[in-house]
């Protein structure tokens, strides 16, 4: 079965579920310095499928600054008051361009993270698959590189609120 892509212009569009499209993600992503040979390999309705869960994470993983335009909107953009990251404020009526170029970069992440960041592992031990972390080591869900590129329009991760669970 097909998926279709039902792009966030700005206009509060009660039935969006991407930021971006196929070929919008394509344009991002060729500018990159990324290793894309799983992109390129994709066909359009697996491309759409990771476009779709790419936009879902950020919502889920974002804190975004500003406040829903619309109370019929289906994403976490456009926003009232939000301000970039030069503290200017964002017209409610886009998405801004770091939140394309933050989709397309996680349909990437998605794509092609086995979850093998390894930072933080004190030790490994293959014959029975041990695996124990540094003390008090935390691991946000979010990439590292993701508040580069959202700073100033919402808080990936762990930033707000969040504490690390210590047992």
């Amino acid at each position: 079965m097909s998926v279709t892509v039902t792009v966030e212009t700005g206009a509060s569009i009660s039935g969006a579920n991407s930021y971006i499209d196929s070929a919008q993600a394509d344009a991002i992503l060729a500018l990159e310095p990324l290793d894309l040979c799983a992109w390129k390999s994709l066909d359009a309705d697996t491309k759409a499928r990771f476009i779709i869960a790419a936009t879902l994470w950020l919502d889920d993983h974002v804190t975004w600054s500003g406040k829903s335009k619309s109370t019929t909107q289906a994403l976490g953009w456009p926003r009232k008051n939000a301000r970039d990251r030069e503290r200017r404020p964002v017209a409610d009526n886009i998405v801004p361009s770091q939140v394309r170029r933050a989709t397309a970069l996680i349909a990437n992440y998605l794509l092609s993270n086995d979850d093998a960041d390894q930072a933080g592992i004190r030790r490994f031990r293959s014959d029975t698959f041990e695996i124990e972390y540094q003390q008090g080591w935390y691991k946000s869900p979010c990439p590292s590189w993701l508040k580069f590129v959202l700073f100033g329009l919402g808080s990936p991760g762990n930033e707000l609120g969040s504490k690390k669970i210590v047992h």
